[in-house]
């Protein structure tokens, strides 16, 4: 009987020792806790390109903002945007409209950081671009061209956005981002009868298809008031009749005075 007891004893504390070891296994897995969690990729969020990737961005600008009615020479000015794209994103080509009403006669003069060309032949699209890798624009470069139009009617002319490509000329396909404002010029100094709007239809065109503001929105509003009560007898604003050349350019130069103070 006593060794039977001697037994026991041995087997209830051999017991005992495996229940400890394994309240120390469970403890240790519990103290690991939230610490053995992990992403799939290993990666937290702060790695991941919320926006798949950079984003190809370019300006464009076209000078004058007014000419006289007639034949005039367009500058246009194409940049790789500098504070947006990394080194190895290249500006290939660009792809224009010129407004209908600015007929496009030529396309030349092209000058820049690059060598570049056109594939304008006629029409109002106009393709410019690298003739080849090399001749890509690097963020910050730019190319400048001239645009040779002739126009009759005075008025506001809106260009659309451009496009932008990585190719080069001839292997147009649009993938890059404009971020420059909406652009456009006015033709003035149109001989009575040809069409001398008023300053306030002036305005409402610059501020519209230029600007983009709406005719609803309160600054619309506010400036082309602004802009009628500038005139005075006859229609004149800064003492010019409708269709004396510089009209419309006074009456943009005010709405432009106005726009920077908003």
């Amino acid at each position: 009987m006593h060794r039977m007891n001697q037994q026991f004893s041995a087997r209830r504390a051999y017991l005992r020792l495996l229940m400890g070891a394994g309240l120390i296994v469970g403890a240790a897995a519990c103290s690991s806790g939230p610490t053995s969690m992990i992403s799939p990729s290993g990666a937290g969020p702060s790695a991941l390109d919320a926006r798949g990737g950079a984003v190809k961005a370019f300006t464009v600008t076209v000078t004058p903002p007014s000419f006289a009615a007639g034949n005039a020479t367009l500058v246009v000015t194409v940049t790789n945007d500098l504070s947006t794209n990394p080194a190895t994103l290249k500006l290939g080509s660009v792809q224009m409209v010129v407004p209908s009403g600015l007929n496009v006669l030529a396309v030349n003069t092209f000058s820049g950081s690059k060598s570049w060309g056109t594939a304008w032949t006629t029409g109002q699209t106009i393709t410019v671009g690298a003739s080849n890798g090399t001749q890509k624009l690097a963020p910050g470069e730019s190319v400048t061209f001239q645009i040779d139009v002739t126009a009759t009617v005075c008025q506001v002319y809106a260009f659309d956005k451009p496009a932008g490509s990585s190719e080069t000329l001839g292997t147009f396909s649009a993938d890059w981002t404009y971020i420059g404002s909406t652009f456009g010029v006015a033709v003035t100094g149109c001989g009575a009868g040809e069409g001398c709007p008023a300053a306030p239809a002036i305005a409402g065109a610059y501020l519209r298809d230029v600007l983009g503001m709406k005719p609803n929105d309160d600054p619309y509003k506010n400036i082309v008031a602004q802009v009628a009560n500038h005139m005075t007898q006859e229609a004149r604003f800064d003492d010019l009749l409708p269709c004396e050349t510089g009209y419309a350019q006074a009456v943009i130069n005010f709405v432009n005075a106005i726009v920077s103070q908003l």
